[in-house]
Protein backbone atom coordinates (compact mmCIF):
# COMPACT_ATOMS: atom_id res chain seq x y z
CA UNK A 1 0.00 0.00 0.00
CA UNK A 2 1.33 3.40 -0.94
CA UNK A 3 2.24 5.54 2.05
CA UNK A 4 0.23 8.73 2.35
CA UNK A 5 2.26 11.91 2.43
CA UNK A 6 0.99 14.87 4.38
CA UNK A 7 1.66 18.50 3.65
CA UNK A 8 1.10 20.69 6.70
CA UNK A 9 0.25 24.30 5.96
CA UNK A 10 0.55 26.57 8.98
CA UNK A 11 -0.79 30.10 8.81
CA UNK A 12 0.75 32.15 11.62
CA UNK A 13 -1.50 35.14 12.08
CA UNK A 14 -0.83 37.97 14.49
CA UNK A 15 -4.00 39.66 15.65
CA UNK A 16 -6.71 39.98 18.25
CA UNK A 17 -8.09 36.95 20.05
CA UNK A 18 -11.06 36.45 17.73
CA UNK A 19 -12.00 33.42 15.63
CA UNK A 20 -9.84 32.87 12.59
CA UNK A 21 -10.95 30.23 10.12
CA UNK A 22 -10.42 28.74 6.69
CA UNK A 23 -13.25 29.72 4.38
CA UNK A 24 -12.32 27.74 1.26
CA UNK A 25 -9.50 25.90 -0.48
CA UNK A 26 -9.18 25.86 -4.24
CA UNK A 27 -6.78 24.05 -6.55
CA UNK A 28 -5.75 24.80 -10.12
CA UNK A 29 -3.69 22.49 -12.33
CA UNK A 30 -0.97 24.44 -14.13
CA UNK A 31 1.18 22.17 -16.24
CA UNK A 32 2.84 19.67 -13.89
CA UNK A 33 2.10 21.78 -10.80
CA UNK A 34 -0.95 22.31 -8.61
CA UNK A 35 -1.63 25.80 -7.32
CA UNK A 36 -3.39 25.78 -3.94
CA UNK A 37 -5.28 28.87 -2.80
CA UNK A 38 -6.32 29.10 0.86
CA UNK A 39 -8.96 31.72 1.62
CA UNK A 40 -9.34 32.59 5.29
CA UNK A 41 -10.84 35.36 7.41
CA UNK A 42 -9.99 36.78 10.80
CA UNK A 43 -10.07 39.83 12.96
CA UNK A 44 -7.43 42.42 12.09
CA UNK A 45 -5.63 43.75 9.02
CA UNK A 46 -2.61 41.99 7.60
CA UNK A 47 0.38 42.65 5.40
CA UNK A 48 0.70 40.65 2.17
CA UNK A 49 2.52 37.38 2.75
CA UNK A 50 5.90 38.03 4.42
CA UNK A 51 7.39 34.66 3.45
CA UNK A 52 6.46 31.12 2.46
CA UNK A 53 8.77 28.33 3.65
CA UNK A 54 8.48 24.81 2.24
CA UNK A 55 10.35 21.95 3.87
CA UNK A 56 10.84 19.38 1.11
CA UNK A 57 11.73 16.70 3.65
CA UNK A 58 8.79 17.00 6.02
CA UNK A 59 6.38 18.48 3.50
CA UNK A 60 5.54 21.33 5.87
CA UNK A 61 4.62 24.72 4.44
CA UNK A 62 4.52 27.84 6.60
CA UNK A 63 2.96 31.08 5.46
CA UNK A 64 3.81 34.01 7.71
CA UNK A 65 1.48 37.00 8.00
CA UNK A 66 1.89 40.15 10.05
CA UNK A 67 -0.86 42.45 11.30
CA UNK A 68 -0.52 45.94 9.81
CA UNK A 69 -2.47 47.92 12.43
CA UNK A 70 -2.74 46.42 15.92
CA UNK A 71 -6.08 48.09 16.52
CA UNK A 72 -7.61 47.35 13.12
CA UNK A 73 -11.16 46.87 14.37
CA UNK A 74 -12.61 44.79 11.55
CA UNK A 75 -12.80 41.32 10.07
CA UNK A 76 -10.75 40.92 6.89
CA UNK A 77 -10.65 38.24 4.23
CA UNK A 78 -7.26 36.99 3.09
CA UNK A 79 -5.84 34.61 0.48
CA UNK A 80 -2.53 32.73 0.52
CA UNK A 81 -1.27 30.52 -2.30
CA UNK A 82 1.54 28.08 -2.98
CA UNK A 83 2.50 25.39 -5.49
CA UNK A 84 3.08 21.66 -5.11
CA UNK A 85 4.32 19.28 -7.77
CA UNK A 86 1.62 17.13 -9.36
CA UNK A 87 1.66 13.72 -7.66
CA UNK A 88 4.04 14.73 -4.86
CA UNK A 89 1.40 14.46 -2.11
CA UNK A 90 -1.76 12.43 -1.74
CA UNK A 91 -3.39 14.98 0.55
CA UNK A 92 -2.72 18.26 2.29
CA UNK A 93 -3.43 18.74 5.98
CA UNK A 94 -3.98 22.46 6.23
CA UNK A 95 -3.80 23.94 9.71
CA UNK A 96 -4.62 27.54 10.57
CA UNK A 97 -2.93 29.06 13.61
CA UNK A 98 -3.37 32.39 15.37
CA UNK A 99 -0.92 34.19 17.59
CA UNK A 100 -2.45 35.45 20.84
CA UNK A 101 -1.80 39.08 21.76
CA UNK A 102 -2.55 38.66 25.45
CA UNK A 103 -3.44 35.85 27.79
CA UNK A 104 -2.53 33.90 30.85
CA UNK A 105 -5.56 31.63 31.21
CA UNK A 106 -6.34 28.15 29.89
CA UNK A 107 -8.74 29.66 27.39
CA UNK A 108 -6.28 32.30 26.22
CA UNK A 109 -2.64 31.18 25.84
CA UNK A 110 0.32 33.26 26.86
CA UNK A 111 1.22 36.22 24.68
CA UNK A 112 3.32 35.16 21.73
CA UNK A 113 2.09 31.56 21.63
CA UNK A 114 0.34 30.10 18.61
CA UNK A 115 -2.82 28.06 18.87
CA UNK A 116 -4.83 26.07 16.34
CA UNK A 117 -8.06 27.75 15.28
CA UNK A 118 -9.04 25.67 12.26
CA UNK A 119 -7.86 22.75 10.18
CA UNK A 120 -8.98 21.07 6.96
CA UNK A 121 -7.74 18.14 4.91
CA UNK A 122 -7.59 18.55 1.14
CA UNK A 123 -7.47 15.40 -0.98
CA UNK A 124 -5.41 15.91 -4.12
CA UNK A 125 -6.11 13.93 -7.26
CA UNK A 126 -2.88 12.60 -8.70
CA UNK A 127 -4.39 12.00 -12.13
CA UNK A 128 -4.56 14.75 -14.71
CA UNK A 129 -7.29 13.46 -16.99
CA UNK A 130 -5.72 14.69 -20.22
CA UNK A 131 -1.94 15.06 -19.68
CA UNK A 132 0.39 15.85 -22.56
CA UNK A 133 0.83 12.70 -24.64
CA UNK A 134 -2.76 11.48 -24.26
CA UNK A 135 -3.91 9.90 -27.53
CA UNK A 136 -7.26 8.56 -28.63
CA UNK A 137 -8.82 7.37 -31.88
CA UNK A 138 -12.43 7.60 -33.02
CA UNK A 139 -14.19 5.96 -35.95
CA UNK A 140 -16.99 7.60 -37.93
CA UNK A 141 -19.26 5.50 -40.14
CA UNK A 142 -22.47 6.33 -41.97
CA UNK A 143 -25.84 4.64 -41.60
CA UNK A 144 -26.77 5.52 -45.19
CA UNK A 145 -23.45 4.60 -46.82
CA UNK A 146 -21.88 1.38 -45.55
CA UNK A 147 -18.69 2.02 -47.54
CA UNK A 148 -17.88 5.26 -45.68
CA UNK A 149 -15.40 5.14 -42.81
CA UNK A 150 -13.04 7.71 -41.29
CA UNK A 151 -10.50 7.13 -38.50
CA UNK A 152 -9.51 10.27 -36.60
CA UNK A 153 -6.60 10.50 -34.16
CA UNK A 154 -6.50 13.09 -31.37
CA UNK A 155 -3.39 13.93 -29.37
CA UNK A 156 -2.76 16.25 -26.41
CA UNK A 157 0.44 17.92 -27.55
CA UNK A 158 1.91 20.43 -25.12
CA UNK A 159 1.10 23.69 -23.37
CA UNK A 160 -0.09 26.96 -24.84
CA UNK A 161 -1.28 30.27 -23.36
CA UNK A 162 -4.47 31.96 -24.56
CA UNK A 163 -5.77 35.16 -22.99
CA UNK A 164 -3.23 34.74 -20.15
CA UNK A 165 -4.67 31.30 -19.31
CA UNK A 166 -2.69 28.06 -19.60
CA UNK A 167 -4.10 25.35 -21.86
CA UNK A 168 -2.92 22.12 -23.50
CA UNK A 169 -3.21 21.86 -27.27
CA UNK A 170 -5.21 19.08 -28.94
CA UNK A 171 -4.23 17.94 -32.42
CA UNK A 172 -6.62 16.28 -34.87
CA UNK A 173 -4.64 14.09 -37.27
CA UNK A 174 -1.59 16.24 -36.55
CA UNK A 175 -3.30 19.64 -36.95
CA UNK A 176 -4.01 21.89 -33.92
CA UNK A 177 -7.77 22.10 -33.40
CA UNK A 178 -8.66 22.61 -29.72
CA UNK A 179 -7.20 23.85 -26.43
CA UNK A 180 -8.04 22.17 -23.14
CA UNK A 181 -7.65 22.96 -19.47
CA UNK A 182 -8.72 21.28 -16.24
CA UNK A 183 -9.82 22.82 -12.96
CA UNK A 184 -11.60 21.37 -9.92
CA UNK A 185 -12.51 18.09 -11.68
CA UNK A 186 -13.93 19.99 -14.65
CA UNK A 187 -12.61 19.82 -18.22
CA UNK A 188 -12.94 22.91 -20.41
CA UNK A 189 -12.52 22.93 -24.19
CA UNK A 190 -11.81 25.82 -26.54
CA UNK A 191 -11.91 25.87 -30.33
CA UNK A 192 -8.70 27.53 -31.55
CA UNK A 193 -10.75 29.17 -34.27
CA UNK A 194 -13.53 30.61 -32.10
CA UNK A 195 -11.41 31.29 -28.98
CA UNK A 196 -14.29 30.71 -26.57
CA UNK A 197 -14.03 28.25 -23.67
CA UNK A 198 -16.89 25.90 -22.85
CA UNK A 199 -17.47 23.18 -20.24
CA UNK A 200 -16.91 19.67 -21.64
CA UNK A 201 -17.12 17.48 -18.53
CA UNK A 202 -17.72 17.64 -14.81
CA UNK A 203 -15.97 14.60 -13.34
CA UNK A 204 -16.95 15.36 -9.72
CA UNK A 205 -19.53 12.58 -9.58
CA UNK A 206 -21.93 11.76 -6.79
CA UNK A 207 -25.33 10.05 -6.69
CA UNK A 208 -28.19 12.47 -7.36
CA UNK A 209 -26.03 15.11 -8.99
CA UNK A 210 -26.99 16.48 -12.41
CA UNK A 211 -24.02 16.85 -14.72
CA UNK A 212 -23.93 19.71 -17.23
CA UNK A 213 -21.96 20.55 -20.35
CA UNK A 214 -21.96 23.25 -23.05
CA UNK A 215 -22.04 23.24 -26.82
CA UNK A 216 -18.91 24.79 -28.29
CA UNK A 217 -21.02 27.36 -30.12
CA UNK A 218 -23.42 28.10 -27.23
CA UNK A 219 -23.63 31.28 -25.21
CA UNK A 220 -21.26 31.50 -22.23
CA UNK A 221 -24.12 31.07 -19.72
CA UNK A 222 -25.99 28.34 -21.61
CA UNK A 223 -25.64 24.87 -20.08
CA UNK A 224 -27.17 21.56 -21.12
CA UNK A 225 -27.94 18.67 -18.74
CA UNK A 226 -25.88 15.60 -19.59
CA UNK A 227 -27.51 13.25 -17.07
CA UNK A 228 -28.60 12.90 -13.46
CA UNK A 229 -26.52 10.29 -11.66
CA UNK A 230 -29.07 7.81 -10.36
CA UNK A 231 -26.55 4.96 -10.36
CA UNK A 232 -22.76 4.74 -10.77
CA UNK A 233 -21.28 1.40 -11.77
CA UNK A 234 -17.64 0.42 -12.24
CA UNK A 235 -15.86 -1.08 -15.22
CA UNK A 236 -12.37 -2.55 -15.42
CA UNK A 237 -10.40 -1.22 -18.38
CA UNK A 238 -7.27 -2.26 -20.25
CA UNK A 239 -4.89 -0.86 -17.62
CA UNK A 240 -6.42 -3.11 -14.97
CA UNK A 241 -7.95 -0.19 -13.05
CA UNK A 242 -11.64 0.25 -12.21
CA UNK A 243 -13.41 3.38 -13.44
CA UNK A 244 -16.78 4.90 -12.57
CA UNK A 245 -19.27 4.49 -15.40
CA UNK A 246 -22.70 6.04 -16.00
CA UNK A 247 -24.84 6.77 -19.04
CA UNK A 248 -22.26 5.83 -21.66
CA UNK A 249 -19.60 7.99 -20.00
CA UNK A 250 -16.41 6.83 -18.29
CA UNK A 251 -15.29 9.12 -15.49
CA UNK A 252 -11.87 10.56 -16.30
CA UNK A 253 -12.10 9.69 -20.01
CA UNK A 254 -15.44 10.80 -21.46
CA UNK A 255 -18.20 9.57 -23.72
CA UNK A 256 -17.98 6.29 -25.63
CA UNK A 257 -19.64 8.10 -28.53
CA UNK A 258 -16.56 10.30 -28.99
CA UNK A 259 -14.75 12.37 -26.36
CA UNK A 260 -16.05 15.78 -27.47
CA UNK A 261 -18.78 14.78 -29.94
CA UNK A 262 -21.52 15.84 -27.50
CA UNK A 263 -20.33 19.46 -27.77
CA UNK A 264 -20.73 19.59 -31.55
CA UNK A 265 -23.88 19.93 -33.71
CA UNK A 266 -25.45 16.53 -34.19
CA UNK A 267 -25.01 15.24 -37.77
CA UNK A 268 -28.05 14.94 -40.00
CA UNK A 269 -26.39 12.99 -42.82
CA UNK A 270 -26.28 9.62 -41.04
CA UNK A 271 -22.76 9.92 -39.59
CA UNK A 272 -22.17 8.16 -36.29
CA UNK A 273 -18.98 8.25 -34.20
CA UNK A 274 -17.61 6.08 -31.43
CA UNK A 275 -14.42 5.89 -29.39
CA UNK A 276 -11.96 3.21 -30.50
CA UNK A 277 -8.99 3.53 -28.12
CA UNK A 278 -7.75 5.86 -25.40
CA UNK A 279 -4.12 5.97 -24.24
CA UNK A 280 -2.83 8.00 -21.28
CA UNK A 281 0.69 8.18 -19.83
CA UNK A 282 1.89 5.74 -22.53
CA UNK A 283 -0.63 3.14 -21.35
CA UNK A 284 -3.60 1.83 -23.32
CA UNK A 285 -6.52 2.49 -20.98
CA UNK A 286 -9.58 1.84 -23.16
CA UNK A 287 -10.23 -0.23 -26.27
CA UNK A 288 -13.63 -0.67 -27.89
CA UNK A 289 -14.25 -4.42 -27.80
CA UNK A 290 -16.57 -4.22 -30.82
CA UNK A 291 -13.53 -3.53 -33.01
CA UNK A 292 -10.41 -5.68 -33.54
CA UNK A 293 -7.87 -2.87 -32.97
CA UNK A 294 -7.41 0.90 -32.68
CA UNK A 295 -7.48 1.61 -36.43
CA UNK A 296 -10.29 -0.60 -37.78
CA UNK A 297 -13.43 0.49 -39.58
CA UNK A 298 -15.11 -2.93 -39.49
CA UNK A 299 -16.59 -4.35 -36.32
CA UNK A 300 -15.89 -7.85 -35.10
CA UNK A 301 -18.16 -10.32 -36.87
CA UNK A 302 -19.78 -11.92 -33.84
CA UNK A 303 -22.12 -14.08 -35.95
CA UNK A 304 -19.41 -15.94 -37.83
CA UNK A 305 -16.67 -15.74 -35.23
CA UNK A 306 -14.09 -13.90 -37.30
CA UNK A 307 -13.08 -10.35 -38.22
CA UNK A 308 -13.92 -8.85 -41.59
CA UNK A 309 -11.23 -6.33 -42.57
CA UNK A 310 -12.08 -4.40 -45.73
CA UNK A 311 -8.63 -2.76 -45.79
CA UNK A 312 -5.68 -5.04 -46.70
CA UNK A 313 -3.55 -3.14 -44.17
CA UNK A 314 -3.97 -3.53 -40.41
CA UNK A 315 -1.83 -2.35 -37.48
CA UNK A 316 -1.96 -3.98 -34.04
CA UNK A 317 0.53 -4.36 -31.18
CA UNK A 318 3.23 -2.47 -33.10
CA UNK A 319 3.00 -4.83 -36.10
CA UNK A 320 1.71 -4.13 -39.62
CA UNK A 321 -0.30 -6.97 -41.22
CA UNK A 322 -0.80 -7.13 -44.97
CA UNK A 323 -3.43 -9.16 -46.84
CA UNK A 324 -3.20 -7.92 -50.43
CA UNK A 325 -5.39 -9.84 -52.86
CA UNK A 326 -2.87 -9.45 -55.69
CA UNK A 327 0.90 -9.61 -55.78
CA UNK A 328 2.91 -6.57 -56.80
CA UNK A 329 5.65 -4.18 -55.77
CA UNK A 330 4.66 -1.97 -52.84
CA UNK A 331 6.54 0.58 -50.77
CA UNK A 332 5.73 1.60 -47.17
CA UNK A 333 6.63 5.07 -45.84
CA UNK A 334 6.01 6.16 -42.25
CA UNK A 335 5.91 9.77 -41.03
CA UNK A 336 5.81 11.12 -37.48
CA UNK A 337 3.21 13.60 -36.21
CA UNK A 338 5.26 16.56 -37.53
CA UNK A 339 5.43 15.11 -41.06
CA UNK A 340 9.06 13.94 -40.99
CA UNK A 341 9.86 10.60 -42.63
CA UNK A 342 11.02 8.08 -40.02
CA UNK A 343 10.93 4.77 -41.93
CA UNK A 344 10.64 3.44 -45.49
CA UNK A 345 10.56 -0.19 -46.56
CA UNK A 346 9.86 -2.38 -49.60
CA UNK A 347 7.04 -4.72 -48.47
CA UNK A 348 6.56 -6.83 -51.60
CA UNK A 349 5.56 -10.36 -50.61
CA UNK A 350 5.43 -9.56 -46.87
CA UNK A 351 2.59 -10.80 -44.66
CA UNK A 352 3.64 -8.78 -41.60
CA UNK A 353 6.20 -6.19 -40.56
CA UNK A 354 7.11 -5.45 -36.90
CA UNK A 355 7.71 -1.76 -36.27
CA UNK A 356 10.61 -1.53 -33.84
CA UNK A 357 12.59 1.48 -32.77
CA UNK A 358 9.84 4.07 -33.11
CA UNK A 359 9.01 6.07 -30.00
CA UNK A 360 5.56 6.16 -28.47
CA UNK A 361 3.18 8.46 -30.34
CA UNK A 362 1.06 9.03 -33.43
CA UNK A 363 2.36 8.13 -36.89
CA UNK A 364 1.01 8.28 -40.42
CA UNK A 365 1.73 5.69 -43.12
CA UNK A 366 1.47 5.60 -46.89
CA UNK A 367 1.72 2.57 -49.17
CA UNK A 368 2.40 3.13 -52.87
CA UNK A 369 2.88 0.83 -55.83
CA UNK A 370 0.23 -1.74 -56.73
CA UNK A 371 -2.58 0.20 -55.07
CA UNK A 372 -2.36 3.14 -52.69
CA UNK A 373 -3.29 3.01 -49.01
CA UNK A 374 -2.77 5.37 -46.11
CA UNK A 375 -3.78 5.94 -42.52
CA UNK A 376 -2.75 6.72 -38.96
CA UNK A 377 -1.55 4.38 -36.21
CA UNK A 378 -0.37 4.63 -32.59
CA UNK A 379 2.84 3.15 -31.20
CA UNK A 380 2.48 2.28 -27.52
Amino acid sequence: MKATKLLVLSLFCMGKMYAVGIDSIQTHVEGNRIKVLVEWSGYGCYHPTDSVILDDTSGEVRIYRTETVPECDMVTHNTDSFYVKQGAFDELKIQLYKRSMSGGTDEMPTYGDYFLTDNKTLRLRETVYFPTGTIWTEVTTNLLDESYCAINTYEVAGDTTINETDYRKILLNGTPLYALREQDDKVYLMSLEQKQERLAYDFAWEIGKTLYYQFLESAADEYMPMCTLQEISQVQLMDGQYYDYAGGCIRGIGGEGGIFEHMLPQPTNGDQTCLLCFSRNHTLVYRNEEYPDCQSCAKNDTNRGHVETPSPVRFADNVFYFSFAQQGARYLTIYNSTGSKVLSRNIEGMASLPINGLGKGVYHYQITGSGSYGGTFICL
